[in-house]
């Protein structure tokens, strides 16, 4: 075994491995192989077609030039179609109104394990030691390995029987989609802070702790976008993925919605949109304050 291969993996995800940059772009750009790998299985288990695309012509499509991953002029149609999955799947199904709500109540249990975990409550989480490292950071690659779905899913179980009021709920939430509901049909650009007051006022009438009850989601906190442009009004922004570009025979390179209108249309206005969710049994009370404020 080389004993160099550590040292040159790392780089290889730093991309900073000339030898084989193009290797940084396959794990981590916008045309990588865990988009191309997600969008084409999440579709499968939703049940959607709006998330498939042609792989095997994208892939057919692709090529090196001087060193990097580009596309060739030939499959810019290809490009539209993954990033048009990418698009839909992201609005219809990643920032689905009952999958933001699922990931916000496990986030907020985890927090409030953390908040236990500091505050003396170890013996009353019932967690392994990978876990308990995990919830204070402390976890090594061993314990991440260990860790999966149904690790967590078995202590979120018995989080359900804490003695620790919200821990407890927000356990039993999770667990049985009981979970929190937004509080607009239609997540507007932005949401004055004012309605959050309101918020936070309903939800301690009724008992709720806000810091775990009341959650302002913005679309921007998902994983990944459908396409992000890596421009902006002072040239290169470092911190977007690699692009997707274009290669046209004996042309040169483009970024890809600079030769697409279409990509460009989406890419260049980017919808966003904010949310607050709350528990069911608060939300109407607080349309009702936010409709005549």
């Amino acid at each position: 075994q080389d004993p160099s291969l550590p040292a040159k993996v790392v780089q290889v995800l730093r991309g900073e491995y000339s030898e084989l940059s193009f290797l940084g772009e396959l794990i981590s750009s916008q045309l990588d192989v865990d988009r191309m790998d997600y969008l084409l299985r999440d579709a499968l288990y939703c049940g959607v077609s709006y998330g498939r695309f042609d792989l095997e012509r994208l892939i057919h499509t692709m090529s090196l030039s001087s060193g990097r991953v580009v596309v060739n002029i030939k499959g810019l149609a290809n490009v539209e179609e993954y990033l048009l999955a990418r698009y839909f799947m992201y609005w219809r199904v990643y920032y689905h109104k009952a999958i933001r709500a699922q990931e916000i109540v496990f986030q907020k249990v985890i927090q409030r394990a953390r908040w236990l975990l500091a505050h003396g409550g170890r013996n009353r989480l019932w967690a392994d030691e990978g876990l308990l490292r995990a919830l204070d950071g402390t976890l090594d690659l061993s314990d991440y390995i260990f860790l999966d779905d149904n690790e967590i899913i078995c202590v979120i179980k018995r989080w359900s029987s804490s003695h620790d009021r919200i821990l407890a709920d927000l356990s039993l939430r999770f667990l049985n989609r009981r979970l929190l509901k937004p509080v607009f049909h239609e997540p507007p650009k932005e949401v004055d802070p004012v309605i959050d007051d309101y918020a936070r006022e309903v939800l301690l009438q009724r008992g709720y702790d806000p810091e775990y009850y009341l959650v302002r989601d913005r679309t921007r906190e998902i994983t990944y976008d459908y396409y992000a442009i890596p421009f902006n009004r002072d040239g290169v922004d470092h911190r977007c993925p690699a692009p997707i570009m274009i290669e046209f025979p004996g042309e040169g390179l483009r970024e890809v919605s600079e030769t697409s209108p279409l990509i460009r249309s989406i890419a260049r206005e980017p919808k966003t949109g904010i949310n607050l969710y709350v528990p069911e049994d608060c939300r109407d009370q607080i349309r009702t304050l936010v409709a005549t404020s």
